[in-house]
Order: structure tokens, then sequence, then C-alpha cells
């Protein structure tokens, strides 16, 4: 099934004959792919399926469980806010019970009155390889809760804070002392100035343990945290910050990098032990791309920044040396920046600002804008391969599986289609929080939903 805009360079409608016209443009899957020789790459819009989770709802953000389910955070409207479990094949699969209708397999959110949910989820570890059994993490931003549901959507252990989130949070496995295996860790900054450590009480199963930080001086205001080498990075509206995680679970005292810019986006991980991050303030006299060391003390990279020319209206993504980053305010582009050199290239210009990017493994961007386009780029040169416009609000940075499905929210509904990809690109890190669960984990040696060769795990 084919959805087209239609117009000169596809084919299109003709009323007096009733007659309908598709030039199908096949491309060089070499030239186009960081991959091996296939098929003929399709230049057309191929849309798979929707789902409007509830209505009036805003979808925050969706991660790919292991399980197959694609797991969406949204913020209410009418409704309760809500995280929802669909099933990959969406309304193709049997309706689950109460709000789980249509291929949603189960949902979660009113039964604790969780509050407004700002951000993406974020899933672990499986407990063992083939269980498909990984948590689920949210953050909420009304009340200050964390909540960790299992692969069916349902409550193993809620917490709560005096503060409020507005970030995805990063998840991750450290080493406890006293226990006999790694406790799986959620790591997140809150407006009180402070990051946390959030974890199951093994001793007492469905209670939250937290450990916090010292004063950070400011606030995580949109920066997800990144956890690296026994340390959580992220970056205040000030500055960047290292945190080190002691084997308590403990947040210690944080290292600030000295002249970083103020209120960077979240950091990308790249090759060389080295992270980046994307000025976001508005008005500023310069917008810069910045690189930082990840070891301790944390030192700046780069002796002169990038200037994207404008601010940073999403996260940085890496790709075969290169960091790409979503522009927003008046010039609203993809840059593109050569770790190497420096030098700053604009991959695509749009009428909307872009969100954060995603590198499928056919060597394509793919981009979702905030007046509900959603656009597949060639990396090198920039082209349009198909592009939708399927609502008129988007809001997640988009995602994908193994098969190469990518789904997108936008506005109340999760939309997928069909790519030429077969998973993520095989890089440090290919789009929003790294992976398909959005984990944030850099240290993991698998990245989630990665294609490399034949082996793709999500």
């Amino acid at each position: 099934e084919f959805d087209l805009p239609l117009n000169a360079n596809n084919g299109g409608f003709d009323a007096a004959t009733g007659t309908l016209s598709l030039n199908v443009i096949a491309a060089d899957k070499v030239a186009n792919s960081f991959t091996s020789a296939g098929p003929p790459q399709i230049k057309t819009t191929r849309f798979w399926w929707s789902r409007t989770v509830a209505a009036n709802n805003t979808i925050n953000g969706i991660a790919i469980h292991p399980s197959g389910d694609v797991v969406v955070s949204t913020a209410a409207g009418a409704s309760n806010d809500t995280v929802y479990g669909l099933n990959n094949n969406g309304p193709f699969a049997a309706d689950g019970t109460g709000c789980a209708t249509k291929g949603i397999r189960w949902c979660y959110g009113s039964a604790d009155s969780i509050g407004s949910i700002a951000s993406a989820p974020a899933i672990g570890e499986e407990s063992a390889a083939g269980t498909k059994d990984s948590r689920i993490y949210i953050a909420t931003n009304a009340t200050g809760k964390l909540l960790a549901l299992d692969k069916d959507g349902v409550k193993k252990w809620l917490g709560g804070t005096p503060t409020t989130f507005s970030t995805t949070p990063a998840v991750a496995k450290v080493p406890i002392t006293g226990l006999s295996n790694s406790a799986e860790m959620m790591f997140i900054g809150g407006a009180n100035n402070r990051v946390f450590g959030w974890r199951e009480d093994p001793n007492t199963p469905g209670v939250a343990l937290t450990g916090n930080s010292g004063d950070l001086g400011d606030q995580f205001l949109v920066s997800s945290p990144v956890f690296l080498a026994s340390a959580v990075f992220a970056a205040t509206i000030t500055a960047a910050v290292r945190v080190p995680v002691d084997n308590s679970g403990s947040l210690g005292t944080n290292s600030t990098y000295s002249a970083s810019a103020s209120a960077l986006s979240g950091l990308a991980y790249g090759p060389s032990n080295l992270l980046y991050g994307a000025s976001t303030v508005t008005g500023g006299a310069s917008h810069v791309l910045q690189q930082f060391t990840a070891a301790s003390p944390p030192v700046r990279g780069w002796a002169t920044d990038p200037n994207l020319g404008k601010q940073a209206n999403g996260d940085p993504i890496l790709a075969n040396g290169f960091v790409y980053t979503p522009t927003g305010s008046t010039d609203r582009n993809l840059q593109e920046v050569a770790i190497a050199t420096q030098v700053v290239r604009t991959v695509k210009s749009y009428g909307a600002a872009p969100n954060t990017a995603l590198l499928g493994s056919d060597g394509r961007l793919y981009i979702t804008l905030a007046d509900g386009n959603v656009h597949a780029v060639n990396v090198a040169d920039g082209s349009s391969q198909w592009n939708v416009k399927p609502g008129t609000a988007s809001v997640a940075a988009p995602t994908m599986d193994c098969f190469g499905h990518v789904y997108v929210g936008i506005g109340d509904t999760v939309f997928a289609y069909l790519s030429d990809a077969t998973g993520l690109g095989n890089t440090t890190w290919p789009k929003f929080h790294r992976d398909t669960r959005n984990s944030g984990n850099a240290d993991l040696t698998t990245v989630w939903g990665v294609r490399n060769g034949a082996n793709c795990t999500q």
C-alpha cells in the first residue's frame, strides 16, 4: 500500500479520465547506503498503519520494547496522562481491554494519577538473554513521580520526589556492594538542581530506593542524561556536568565543564569517548556545537566550537565522522558538522522546526517537523527521498525497529511507515537517546536496534 504525496514527480490522479498514474523512482542501494547492496529503493511514502491512542492527548515519546511492543508516552488533553503499549502490527492486532483497543495491548496511568509526562519512555535490559522482560521507566513533570512498569504495563514500583522532571531518564545496570548482580537504575535530573538515581529495593520488591547528588548549581531543562563509565552526564541551564555514581548507587559531587555553553541539548556519545551537545538558547550571540571528554576531570574538546547558525531544536546524533543537529527559529535546518575539521554543512532546510533525526541502516536520515511533516533525507546530498504530512503538529522524535518500520508521533496519533532500512545505522548514537529503547546508556556494547551485518537486536 502506497500513501503518496501526488505531484509531478511521482504521478497523480486525473479526474477527467479517472486514472491514477504512479512513477516509481528507483535509487542505487549501494550509493545511498552504509550497508551492502540490495534491491532498489522505492522513492515513495509507504504508509503502514496509524492509531490514535487517546483523542487530544499529545504523544511525547516512543520506544521499542524487545517484546516488539511500541511503547508510547502521552501528555493529557481531555484525559489523564497515560503510557500505552501498542502491538507493532498496530490496529491489525487483537484488542486488549479497557483503553487497550485497536492494537493497543496495554495502557497505564490514571490508576496512580502519575501526572504530566513530558518526555519519552526509557527501557532497560532483559533479566536474561531471550526473556524480553525489560522494565519500562517513565518520569513525570507535574508531580515528580518516577515509574517502573513490566513488559505488560503492570506497575513494579512508583517513587516520588519534591521536584519535577521534563526529560527522558537514562537506564543502566550498576554494580552495588552486597548484591550478587548489578542493579538496574534510572537516572534523571530534576528542577530542584539535583540528579537522582532510582532502583528497586532488592529486599522489598515494589519499593524504590533513591540516592541524589549535591546541588548542581542549576536545573536540568532540556538535556536528557547519559550514563557512561560509572557517571551521569547532562547539561543544566548553565553548564555541562559529570556526576559520578558510587558502588552504593549514590551520586557524588559534580564536575562542571569549563566554558560550556548554557542550556545545551541532550548529549550524544561518539567515538574516542567523546560527548557532543548543542546550544539551545534562543537569541544568543552564537549557537555552537561543543565537544567534551568523558574522562574525569572533564574537559572541553575543540579549541574552536563550530557555529550552527541558530539554536538547536533537538539532540545531536552521530554518523560516520559527522554530527547532525536540528536547528530552529527563523532558519530551520538539519546541520552537519565534520568532527575532524568542524566544517558545518546544511543538509536540508525546512519550513518548520525539525526534531532530533534518526539514521537508518539505508543511509537515510528520518526526521519529523513541528508542522506534522515526516521526511526521509539522503545523507550524502540532502535530497528528499520521500515526505508526507499526516498531521498538523509533531512532538516525538522518530524511532525505528529492526524491520525498518519507522514510528512517529503526530499529535495524538502514532503513524507507522515502511522503509528500506533494516534497523538503525551502525553508529555510536544514531537516534534520540541513543537506541530503540531510549536507554541513554553509552556503556552498552549492543546498541539496541542497530543493524550490524546480519545482526539487529531491539
